[in-house]
């Protein structure tokens, strides 16, 4: 059956309408809710044979355009690619740049034909390991991770030894840890079955390894986790995938306080995942958006906010919301210098309004003092509460929201409460605590509100995860 389709295929329109009837086979079991890896594993199959087909037909193209140059200077986003890759069917997907570790054994002369297999390796192994592997094995829907043989191929391929070992998945995608002479790299391949049109805007294939490419590209240095190479999916060939740098994860015991303002950065909902981010680095490029503020498009203000900020000595202490802003002696004398020495006011003066604008609850005092750097000025150091006005919430979902966000996290030690972990927040406008009990799978155990009045506490409302579970958008409006 499978050689009666291909011999059908005559031109690209024919490849395009059988590629689109695959994409829409359902992978869904009626009896579940998840996606079943067979099926998948199939639709991969017969995509990856069509893909090979694709080569031998003769397809009219526009060479001119180049893909990568383009995105390396706009944001692309909604169908504007997908309309791109349909106009250009036979343009180069492939963005970025192999590191040289990869040709370690390679003569030189041989580095471009061995980029483009590199480049259809990991993109075949895309159609491979984007399926899930939280199955347990005895699970009849189970299929053995296949990141050994993929090893295997690049070792024999780059004549040098590599290892490539599953690490985890997230809502989009796989990842997987590529270790060649002792550097290590991220390889994530995408989820292509996704139905939620929310995702093909901000997430998945169509947007991370451009959103990727680009962040690398006008982002400042150290915000977003190294891009290296990826290929871009279409809307018929979903051979895609990213590689970054791998970030292993340390351990410290004080967080880095840092007051940024980015003209790219990813949307507040993204930030909040833990995640999103290793080491004060972005590592997952979904929700990438740039900043409204036309201004931080001039790179002399961008630099000049970033020069203020630095000589800005912020903390904050997230157990009691304090924040201490201080600019001492060395910082003003400092930032003077380096003000004179540029000499351009209006660039600096809006530099300092979009400071005042985009730093929540920086105190007018410190913003003073920067709009008179040339003044008598003298050192300031300033101590602040950073407490949120409307932490309660009629909305039960928002308030856990509310309390993942904003929150003291507390570990109790009572006999009935031992392997319990709790969130709590303070509300110090309105006199209330909010504690949130989890146990140690990171269920809800309970949901405590307390009233702080004459010194006493009052509880206003107490919820068992039975309720929680049975009312998750319970009305407090009548109660708080």
């Amino acid at each position: 059956m499978l050689n009666d389709i291909l011999k059908n295929i005559n031109n690209i329109k024919d490849f395009y309408n059988i590629i689109d009837k695959i994409n829409n086979i359902d992978i869904l079991d009626d009896k579940k809710d998840w996606i079943l890896n067979k099926r998948i594993l199939c639709k991969n199959f017969l995509l990856k044979v069509l893909y090979e087909r694709k080569k031998t037909l003769k397809i009219q193209d526009n060479p001119k355009f180049n893909l990568q140059l383009f995105l390396s200077k706009k944001l692309i986003r909604d169908n504007r690619l997908i309309d791109i890759l349909e106009k250009y069917p036979n343009i180069n997907r492939n963005i970025g740049k192999i590191p040289k570790v990869f040709f370690k054994n390679i003569p030189r002369d041989k580095h471009k034909e061995y980029a483009l297999k590199i480049y259809e390796l990991f993109s075949n192994y895309s159609l491979i390991l984007n399926y899930d592997f939280s199955l347990e094995p005895n699970n009849e829907d189970y299929w053995p991770c296949k990141d050994g043989e993929l090893a295997q191929k690049l070792s024999k391929l780059l004549k040098q030894k590599i290892s490539i070992n599953y690490v985890g998945h997230g809502c989009n995608g796989n990842g997987f840890k590529i270790n060649i002479d002792n550097k290590n790299y991220f390889y994530k391949v995408f989820y292509l079955y996704n139905t939620d049109e929310n995702i093909f805007d901000q997430h998945g294939i169509n947007a991370e390894v451009p959103f990727a490419y680009y962040a690398n590209k006008k982002g400042r240095i150290g915000q977003f986790a190294k891009f290296y190479f990826g290929r871009i999916a279409s809307k018929h060939e979903k051979d895609c995938f990213l590689i970054t740098e791998f970030i292993d994860k340390k351990q410290c015991n004080t967080k880095k306080n840092k007051l940024s303002i980015d003209y790219l950065t990813i949307n507040a909902d993204e930030k909040r995942k833990i995640s999103n981010s290793i080491n004060d680095k972005i590592v997952d490029f979904g929700g990438l958006i740039e900043s409204n503020i036309q201004e931080l498009k001039n790179a002399e203000i961008r630099k000049f906010i970033r020069i203020i900020l630095k000589h800005i000595n912020y903390k904050f202490d997230d157990s009691i919301f304090e924040a201490t802003w201080e600019i001492n002696e060395n910082n003003l004398n400092s930032l003077k210098k380096y003000v004179n020495k540029k000499g351009n006011y209006n660039s600096y003066q809006e530099s300092i309004n979009i400071i005042q604008t985009q730093i929540h609850n920086i105190p007018p005092e410190i913003i003073d003092l920067l709009k008179n750097i040339n003044s008598n000025t003298k050192p300031i150091k300033i101590i602040d509460t950073l407490l949120p006005k409307h932490l309660f919430t009629n909305n039960l979902n928002s308030l856990l929201n509310n309390i993942k966000h904003y929150n003291i996290k507390i570990k109790t030690s009572q006999n009935a409460q031992i392997n319990s972990l709790g969130y709590i927040i303070l509300d110090l406008n309105n006199n209330k605590i909010c504690v949130c009990r989890y146990n140690t799978n990171n269920e809800i155990q309970e949901i405590r509100i307390e009233e702080i009045s004459n010194g006493k506490i009052n509880q206003l409302i107490k919820l068992t995860q039975t309720e929680i579970l049975q009312c998750p958008i319970k009305d407090f409006k009548n109660l708080l």
